[in-house]
């Protein structure tokens, strides 16, 4: 297995772990500024993004972008999306 084959494998063994049959809900929305940051639980870096909380044990808390929102409802059926404000 090349690194990026590796890298990858990694990464999904890690989604895996904190998503694979859980079910999470989105608190609120996160917007920081300036030098202010959160990490993600992958460990990527942002300022805008959602708080969400598993289910079944609110004290887990993650801030996740909207990528990472997006993946948890696409691949893992973990979260409802929040409604857009169109």
């Amino acid at each position: 297995m090349g690194r990026s084959e590796d890298t990858k494998a990694r990464r999904q063994a890690k989604l895996d772990a904190l998503f694979k049959g859980r079910r999470f809900v989105v608190k609120s929305e996160v917007h920081l500024s300036g030098d202010e940051v959160f990490r993600t639980p992958l460990g990527n870096l942002g300022q805008h993004g959602y708080l969400v909380a598993q289910a079944d044990d609110p004290s887990v808390l993650y801030c996740v972008g909207e990528r990472l929102l997006r993946l948890m409802h696409d691949q893992y059926d973990a979260v409802d999306l929040p409604l857009s404000e169109d």
